[in-house]
């Protein structure tokens, strides 16, 4: 149907819902559109079983064209694979029921199925088999390496449950099809009480943890390589660089080149486009923003924006780039337009932790500490390793100090100073929170290590970098973080010369 110039009907709603089983730069098929074209053109087509899309009423049955695509060809020379296996693509395979009750078959298939989903979801150009093509391997002795030829895929992953009354144990590993080795594993341990919670919970804690093992390992094996890069190598050894570890200054500077050299081969890369939006924004967020004047902070503000939304022009779904934008707006104090953004990240991507904790620190922001913590413990429950960990605890920490609970926040504070002891934030919580315990001594030696990372900090200072300057936020802040500080001793400075708000909030 036609109203207007824009076309509306079934067959766009399909379409939309089929570009997220393409593999980057390929091409997929609804069965009515195979059917006008099979036979007649000279080109070969994988059947990738039938899926429920989403406000589709009957499943659809897709098709994609088995021959190379762009992103295949410049890569499968470089990861010593022949054929058309694309080196980011992965095939769920069922998870073996070990419980010895069939009736438990449910369970085991409900959470692959709903893993296949989420991992498409959250791993940036990642190609994931059809469920209906990885499930023909369902009850089969399976061999990693005969399942990737004849999959065409570069990834396995492989499981097993095993549920006894309320408590079930999941056992998971990432094979690496070309050679066999196994790249991760992991086990799982809950109460199945809640099935839907519990389902929830595991694929998000299993999507975190390959989305590092594979870019890891993707990094690792383009490095090796060496040679002349090709944009999409780059873009992985900047992911690497800057998303595999603890987003410190010093893990941004390392990936901003790759991402810079891969947008001067190819300026409208989307993916690289993204991907130095984030890096600059991660930056700004956690260090420079303490430093930078407001004219540099505006311009830095502006590139990442800019970037951003050329990413998002081709890729308007990419969580990853709404939470880039949720921390600009927060670098300038923009917190409910932040907040926005990273809801809109989290609804895009629902097993990010990171997405989490963006928003959890919106929330603290805008003066309510106690819902922030119950994203941030959702957050720690879902990724318990993540490499943003340290963050996590951050703000935690910052949360309980709000709210005047003294030991909690030390506690966190200490475990985000062991993986994040960079963040000033943390050293300030921690003088604030044994100051107010009455812990002068542990008080001023956290002021001691605040000083290290920002010689001149004082009130002033923080009258140009408070975290919110929402009223909400500062009337908690006011009796328990600052009067913290001025227990551990914290100098006034000069308030007077410090930017007000009104002029912090004119930077943008």
């Amino acid at each position: 149907m036609e109203e207007n110039g824009d076309i509306f009907g079934d067959g766009v709603n399909i379409a939309a819902r089929l570009e997220a089983f393409a593999a980057p730069c390929g091409i997929v098929l609804s069965s009515k559109a195979h059917a006008e074209v099979a036979g007649k053109l000279n080109i070969n087509f994988n059947d990738l079983g039938e899926h429920n899309l989403k406000n589709i009423s009957s499943p659809i049955r897709i098709f994609s064209i088995r021959e190379l695509s762009y992103y295949t060809k410049r890569t499968h020379d470089v990861h010593g694979f022949e054929g058309d296996i694309n080196p980011l693509s992965i095939a769920i395979m069922p998870f073996d029921n070990l419980s010895g009750d069939r009736s438990q078959e449910y369970f085991c298939d409900g959470l692959v199925d709903s893993l296949t989903t989420d991992i498409a979801l959250h791993i940036p150009n990642l190609f994931v088999v059809g469920r209906s093509s990885a499930f023909t391997y369902k009850g089969a002795s399976v061999d990693a390496r005969r399942v990737s030829r004849e999959l065409s895929t570069q990834y396995i992953l492989q499981g097993s449950i095993q549920r006894s009354g309320q408590r079930f144990r999941i056992n998971a590993r990432l094979v690496n099809g070309a050679n066999g080795e196994q790249q991760w594993s992991e086990r799982f341990d809950g109460d199945a009480s809640d099935p839907f919670g519990v389902q929830d919970e595991v694929i998000s804690r299993i999507a975190n943890s390959i989305a590092g093992a594979i870019y890891a390992e993707r990094s690792r094996a383009v490095e090796a390589r060496g040679g002349e890069p090709g944009v999409m190598d780059l873009v992985l050894q900047g992911w690497g660089k800057a998303f595999l570890g603890d987003r410190s200054k010093a893990a941004f500077d390392a990936a901003e080149p790759y991402y810079r050299a891969a947008l001067a081969i190819e300026p409208t890369n989307p993916d690289a486009n993204i991907g130095l939006g984030c890096v600059i924004a991660g930056r700004l967020f956690n260090v420079e923003r303490y430093s930078l004047s407001t004219e540099e902070l505006k311009l830095r503000v502006n590139e990442a924006h800019k970037l951003l939304d050329a990413g998002l022009s081709q890729k308007p779904q990419a969580a990853m780039a709404h939470s880039a934008r949720c921390i600009l707006f927060a670098v300038v104090h923009r917190w409910r337009e932040a907040l926005s953004a990273c809801e809109l990240a989290h609804s895009l991507d629902g097993s990010s932790s990171l997405y989490l904790i963006n928003i959890a620190n919106c929330r603290t922001a805008l003066g309510d500490p106690q819902s922030s913590i119950e994203y941030l413990e959702k957050g720690l429950r879902r990724s318990p390793r993540d490499p943003n960990i340290g963050i996590l605890y951050s703000a935690l920490g910052r949360a309980h100090l709000l709210l005047g609970r003294w030991r909690e926040s030390i506690d966190y504070s200490l475990r985000s100073r062991v993986t994040a002891p960079t963040l000033i934030v943390v050293h300030l919580a921690l003088a604030a929170a044994y100051a107010q315990v009455g812990d002068k001594a542990q008080a001023e030696a956290s002021l001691a290590d605040a000083r290290k990372i920002e010689p001149n900090v004082s009130f002033a200072w923080l009258d140009a970098h408070a975290w919110s300057f929402e009223p909400a936020y500062l009337r908690f802040a006011e009796t328990t973080f600052y009067q913290g500080l001025r227990k551990a001793g914290l100098p006034e400075g000069d308030r007077l010369a410090a930017p007000s708000p009104a002029r912090l909030h004119e930077r943008t």
